[in-house]
């Protein structure tokens, strides 16, 4: 397992309790996840950590599909739980910036909700569409390096509430962190189209037809005729 990838800032809007921010964040930690981190290496809790795995080099255009009959699954356990991550083929490890489309990278990203020692076991299995079904017939294990690690992660070293609250989980009809704080998501993605408001001046749809399979854009502007009511002169 190698940990190599710079963290890329993203930015996100967040509401934490019912207050608005926003926040600059990080992409997967570049921290090292292995038992021989300093404690200032450690990754904090709640925080995308990324593990890559050196395999099988392998091309998108090979004839096996490496997205489709390669299954990479990375089990991480902890004395308060166990949890089956999904891993994905990563080309080169940076094909975002580099554009290829083959490499030996295979990568990991997982969250962990508690501080403390986590154990991880990484598999790496081969077959006709294993990725979907991982109970097909014809398939063998591939072996990859440093498949097995132990690392520990810290409490959260973010003045940033978010991070410290837990993982953000459906609850009935809303959302909330793991310790029970109400979280709403507010932004132009938030739906996608809510700044597509009719008494907006130069607001308009833009012309478009949906293609088989993709989901029909509505012609009218939004009215929040429910909202009426909460008007308020001011």
């Amino acid at each position: 397992m190698t940990s190599r990838r710079p963290a890329n800032q993203t930015f996100h809007l967040l509401a934490t309790g019912f207050a608005l921010i926003v926040l600059a964040t990080s992409g997967p930690a570049s921290l090292i996840a292995n038992e021989n981190a300093t404690e200032n290496e450690k990754p904090p809790i709640n925080q995308t950590i990324e593990l890559n795995f050196n395999g099988p080099n392998v091309s998108e255009t090979d004839e096996g599909n490496p997205f489709a009959n390669y299954r990479l699954d990375v089990v991480f356990k902890h004395p308060r739980g166990e949890w089956n991550i999904r891993g994905f083929y990563d080309a080169d490890g940076d094909a975002a910036n580099s554009g290829a489309d083959s490499g030996n990278f295979w990568s990991c990203r997982f969250a962990p909700p508690y501080p403390g020692p986590y154990r991880y076991t990484a598999t790496l299995t081969k077959g006709d569409w294993v990725s979907i079904d991982p109970t097909v017939n014809g398939t063998r294990r591939l072996e990859l390096e440093n498949g097995e690690g132990l690392f520990h992660v810290t409490e959260s070293k973010s003045e940033i509430p978010f991070f410290s609250r837990g993982r953000v989980l459906p609850k009935n009809r809303h959302y909330q962190h793991a310790d029970g704080t109400t979280w709403l998501k507010f932004g132009t993605n938030s739906p996608e189209n809510l700044l597509g408001y009719e008494d907006f001046d130069g607001t308009f749809r833009i012309e478009a037809n949906s293609r088989s399979g993709e989901a029909a854009i509505g012609t009218p502007l939004h009215k929040y005729t429910s909202h009426y009511q909460d008007f308020r002169e001011g």
